[in-house]
């Protein structure tokens, strides 16, 4: 078993949890079918395994089947299941994703993972959206059910300090 210590910050959905180390450093453990923990794997995983290719990181979320890395220079990094664009990455596929890619978006200070969709806090105050929109969660003004694997504005907030998904619903 690999003892982890140094942690700052827990994340964890009903399927997998991430673990953010003092150092920048990312470890996950749990059901990795979608790759889910972005070890590069889809080997789940009964103790904590490092994300080799994530450094910087200063938070850590978990959605449903998916995680988001927050890096110290404001990029966000995800991996996991993209079936609705839920990474923010420009595609979407069935096929697991464990590697972590980079979201469409810089200048991220907040990030959260809900069901099958991602919320982004800029640093400009604006909240961004991707990932499946069935119940309107993504604050778009659509209830489409569609794919939107490309970050999109939510309109009409302002002065925005946090993002929290539920599993069809937001909070800004």
């Amino acid at each position: 078993m690999n003892t982890v210590t140094g942690i700052i910050a827990v994340a964890a959905d009903g399927h997998h949890s991430i673990f953010l180390k003092n150092n920048g450093t990312v470890w996950g453990c749990g059901q990795n079918g979608s790759g889910d923990i972005g070890d590069g794997t889809t080997t789940d995983r009964f103790s904590p395994v490092q994300v080799p290719s994530l450094t910087g990181i200063t938070k850590v979320e978990c959605g449903l089947f998916h995680s988001l890395f927050l890096k110290n220079d404001s990029t966000v990094w995800a991996c996991g299941k993209n079936a609705f664009g839920t990474l923010g990455n420009g595609v979407y596929s069935g096929s697991p994703n464990p590697t972590p890619s980079q979201v469409l978006l810089t200048g991220v200070i907040d990030i959260s993972g809900g069901g099958e969709h991602s919320l982004f806090l800029k640093n400009d105050s604006t909240v961004w959206s991707c990932g499946n929109n069935q119940f309107g969660q993504l604050g778009i003004g659509t209830s489409d059910g569609n794919a939107h694997p490309n970050p999109a504005q939510v309109n009409l907030l302002t002065a925005v300090t946090a993002v929290v998904c539920g599993y069809g619903h937001s909070f800004f």
